[in-house]
Formats: C-alpha cells, structure tokens, sequence
C-alpha cells in the first residue's frame, strides 16, 4: 500500500521534487552544525552559518540545473542518468555532513580512495556505527531505498509551476552564492562546500628547478645548529613508548580540567613528569607514528598530478635516519606490538622499512581467545599483558631495546570491550584502567628501579568536534594538543612542564638521552629538559592537505598554505616566516630525495 502510494506520487513527479527539496534542509542543518563547531572561536556567532549557507548554493544550483536538464529530457536512458547524478550529488554531501557531525572532518575523495583499498579493516569501523543506529533511523533509511527506487522508475513531468519554482530558486541560490561574504578565517575548510574543499591543488603543485636552487643556497648558508651535551646515562635505559589511541586533553581532569575519563594516566602524570604545551603533528594514527618514529611531519610530498589515493605513509618508507635505525647505531633492539592489524594502510611493511627489528599485531597467537573489535583488535588489557611477556623477554638480553605499544581500543567508533557500551566516556574508561594496570605492573616487576624508562603520548586528538570548553581552554591550540608523560626517575623529575614541544622532537630527545649527547632540529626541543622549548610547533590539516598549522612561542597561530614556489602564510607571517616556510619546503622535498637534490 505504501509502495503504491509513492508511485502514485511519483507519476505527478512530486518524488523528483522531493529529492531537490532535501537539499536546502541539508545545508540548514550544515550551516547550524558548522556555526556551532567555529562560531564559538569569533566574536561571529551567524558569520559562519550563512558562509556554509553561501558556499553550498553552487552545489544547490548544480542539483537544480541537473533538475531542469531532466524535465526536458525525452529518453528513460537519459533521464536515468541524470537521476543518478542527481542522487550522488545529493549523497556525496548527506556522507560529507555524516563526517563532520561525527568525526569533524570533511569527505576527502582522494583519503576515500586510499580508505577504500582497506575494506576489512574499514569496514569494521563502519559496522560499529551501523551497530549503533536506532530503530528510528533503520526505519528512515529503509524508508528513503524505497523513495529512491520509486524516483528512479517514476516519470518526470514538466509544469509551468516547476519552471518558476525552479526560476526562482536558482535565482536565489545564485544571489547567495555571489554576494554573501565568506569569514575570513584560518578553518575556512569549515564552511566551503565539499567540492571546494577538494578543489585544493596546492599540493600537486611541483616546485621549479630555480626554486629548489635557490631553497638549497638559504639552507647552506645558515649555520647548522650545534650538538650539546646532555647529562651523560648511567647505562643506556631500556624503552618504552606507549602510544595511545586517540587519548585527548579533554579527556582528562589533570591536563584540561574539562572531564574525567583518564583518571589512572592522571595519577601517572602526577607521579611523573607531565607535558602540557605538548602537540600531535597531525590529524591521524599515520601521521602520529610518523612524527614520533621518524621526526618528520606528515607533509604531502611533491609530486605533479598525483592524488594521493591508495598511497599510505606517502614518503615515509625506508628513510633513514628514523628513531629504530638511530637507536640501531647505538646497540638497541627494536619491537612494535600492537593487537591491531598491521595489514591495515600497509603498517607492517612500512614499520619494516624504518628499521624495527620485530613487530607483531592481531595475528600474535597470544590473542588467539580474545574477542575481537576495529581493525581485529583484542582488546587493550590483552595487549599490555603480552608486551609485558615481551619485555621481561627483552630484559633478559644483554642489549638495551626500545619495545613500542601502539594501543586501538579508543579508536571511533567508541566501545567498551568489557562491558559492550558504546560511548566515549566508557571506551576511554577501559583503555584508562588497562593503562594504569599495565603501568603498575611495571613499577612492581622493578623496571624503573632497573633504569627504565617510559613515556606515554597520544598518537593524534580524537576525531570528534572540538567542544566550546577546549576553544575556551586551548584557543588554536585545541586540535592540536595531546597529553605526553615521561616516566624516567634518573633525568625526567615529578613536575609540570610547560615548554612547548611536539612529536617529531622524540627521536632526538631519546638519542639525546640514551647517548649524552643532542643534536636538536630547527624549531625542536629537548623533552628530558624542562629548560628546553620549540620555537614553533607544526600540524598538518586532516581536511585540507595544503594547510599547515604553525603555533609559535608568544605568536597567535598562523598557517602555511602549500603551493610549489607559492607556498606562503595566509595572512601575516610570524617571526622567522621565511625559516619557517625553507623548512616546510626542504621537508615536502626531501621525502622525494631521488628526484630533488637538497644535500
């Protein structure tokens, strides 16, 4: 009955008007979302709603230009086609909003590809929000498959009616998309619509032949920064790098005083050193590993019409000076565990190429009777009870080793292992409470008493909306900034430190410490000493790949646009600005070393 009652609709083509209708119903409820996640860092509550508003009239005029295409279009074949266009444009921006709700992030096509080449892994994620979809909403979705075929198989009918409404509406949404200004402000991926958002080609752009001549002149004439010594190690300490999946300043009561999920890693902090001007270089897993594993910022490498689609850890294979290989110069040993799967974004054959001597994942029998979650993951606890079996192996040895435990159970979409409850709050309550026991076991079997030391950090901030707290809190530095622990009673005393500091200061922080002697970075600090602090700190945008964040000491934030030879700030350029952008270009081409020559 309800079938026929949508047939009977769409012989008026009232279902085609439908599909047009939603779209203006969208872009509301996008303008209010993206108003509520950036209005609250201006003085501009409605700016930011009616530049979304503006921004998506040129994807509503498309859809209305398809529309009138499809009333004078005679041929079923034709009119087929265009109803298809029509409901992918319409999709591609219902899956574009879903991202920014959820993950406050924006549809990426080339990001999509390379997530679409994983469909094991990716698909777990995507069944864990499935799995938390309300009747409602299973209802509605079912409901709008039926729609859907029905606007497909309906004929379409032209009035004159149509024609004004048609007129009009366009008329209007082109009168928007004109002359409503845009906020001029640094996340302005926020409001441009998805296909602007995409459009971004700055990182395709190929640097030329004099620039990168001249880029070489700069640098050889800058004196390199000297090697100092540091206090010299009693023995060379074993390692720990605990790296925790989404762990965020928000969560936690001792890093922001905004909510209290982390209350084990806050006691942890507390006993130890705790780093609070700390930042992730970049937006995801991928980019965290590379940052604290090889000291370089996941930069887009230069390369003339390519999309980055399918390619994982772009430029990061076989580099060589990365935190396994130098500890390798100094007789470490080298493991990475985690219970994910390192089939995921080619991990495993990447981790091989920097230079660790062992690593191990989900396929690890030792979770052979666990249950299983995102990216075949045994859960957290299982993960610390089998790296401490590999560290108590490791410490039998007659070598010092760095042991890396890259966590998963905090990833979105968020579950309780234990308990089954899907929120953050209890996800992140898990993985606490397997952190903090993991931790005490440590100190119980001696391993600081024996040297050892541990640090824990975040791999990136959570993929979810920054919260009015954390703006008021952090300001700009909100997206950025991830807790890090120093757990080293010889060098790290119990302490706050308020230096600023980011993820690709690791590698030469821990040589600097295990060999007495640092040779820092530009911009880099040393984390063992409290006297140490960045000149400036770097994070790649997760949406827009040719926009790079830059917080400097005493500096409002400013950003990097990417852009071959044009690479420059938006806006006005903090001190030291031509260092700056000589240091994201020589980074962008070293990645690529085989074809442009810096040494």
């Amino acid at each position: 009955m309800i079938f026929n009652a949508i047939t009977r609709i769409g012989r008026r083509g009232l279902l085609a008007d439908l599909v047009v209708a939603t779209f203006p119903l969208l872009m509301l409820t996008r303008a209010l979302q993206v108003d509520a996640n950036f209005g609250g860092m201006t003085d501009c509550r409605t700016c930011f709603a009616w530049a979304a508003i503006a921004s998506d009239s040129g994807l509503f005029v498309l859809l209305l230009l398809l529309y009138g295409m499809l009333l004078v279009t005679p041929g079923r074949a034709l009119q087929l086609l265009l109803k298809l266009l029509m409901l992918g444009l319409l999709l591609l921006y219902l899956v574009d909003l879903i991202l920014l709700d959820m993950m406050a992030i924006r549809l990426n096509f080339s990001e999509a590809l390379k997530y679409a080449t994983a469909i094991g892994p990716t698909y777990d994620i995507v069944r864990g929000y499935i799995a938390e979809a309300s009747p409602l909403l299973w209802i509605s979705a079912a409901l709008g498959v039926v729609l859907v075929v029905a606007f497909l198989l309906a004929p379409v009918t032209a009035g004159r009616w149509r024609w004004r409404a048609l007129g009009l509406c366009g008329g209007l949404a082109a009168l928007l998309w004109l002359f409503v200004p845009r906020v001029a402000y640094v996340h302005s991926w926020g409001y441009e619509n998805v296909v602007q958002v995409n459009l971004s080609s700055g990182v395709m752009v190929a640097y030329s032949d004099p620039f990168i001549a001249e880029l070489k002149e700069r640098n050889e004439s800058r004196d390199a920064l000297a090697c100092r010594d540091t206090p010299a190690p009693a023995s060379r300490p074993n390692i720990v790098l605990v790296i925790l999946e989404s762990f965020s300043m928000h969560h936690s009561n001792f890093f922001s005083g905004l909510n209290d999920f982390t209350p084990q890693l806050d006691r942890i902090a507390r006993e130890n050193r705790a780093h609070t001007n700390f930042h992730a270089n970049g937006f995801t897993t991928e980019a965290g590993l590379l940052a604290l594993l090889t000291g370089r910022i996941s930069l887009p490498i230069v390369e003339e019409n390519n999309l980055g689609a399918g390619v994982s850890f772009q430029g990061g294979f076989n580099l060589e000076e990365t935190l396994p290989k130098r500890l390798r110069s100094e007789g470490y040993y080298s493991a990475f565990l985690t219970s994910g799967d390192l089939g995921f974004l080619d991990k495993e054959a990447w981790l091989k190429s920097i230079g660790f001597d062992h690593t191990e994942g989900h396929q690890q029998r030792f979770y052979r009777n666990w249950p299983r979650f995102h990216f075949q993951a045994a859960p957290d606890r299982a993960l610390y009870l089998r790296s401490q079996r590999v560290i108590e192996a490791l410490e039998q040895r007659d070598r010092p080793f760095l042991a890396v435990i890259e966590t998963v159970s905090t990833h979105l979409p968020f579950i309780n292992p234990e308990t089954g409850e899907r929120s953050e709050a209890a996800a992140l309550a898990y993985a606490d409470r397997a952190l903090g026991e993991f931790y005490d076991r440590m100190v119980r079997s001696g391993y600081f008493t024996r040297g050892g030391v541990m640090l824990i950090v975040s791999d990136h901030r959570t993929m979810t909306p920054i919260s009015p707290g954390e703006r008021e809190r952090f300001g700009d530095r909100a997206e950025s900034l991830v807790p890090l622990v120093v757990v080293d009673p010889e060098r790290a005393s119990k302490g706050i430190d308020t230096a600023l500091g980011q993820q690709t200061d690791l590698v030469e922080s821990l040589l600097g410490r295990v060999s007495g002697r640092l040779c820092p970075s530009f911009f880099g600090s040393d984390l063992f000493d409290p006297a140490s602090s960045a000149d400036c700190v770097f994070h790649g945008s997760g949406v827009v790949k040719e926009r790079v964040s830059v917080l400097c000491s005493g500096a409002p934030a400013a950003v990097v646009r990417l852009n071959g030879d044009d690479t420059a700030f938006e806006g006005k350029a903090p001190a030291r600005g031509q260092l700056i952008l000589d240091y994201l270009n020589s980074e962008r081409l070293r990645r690529l070393s085989g074809r442009y020559n810096l040494n």
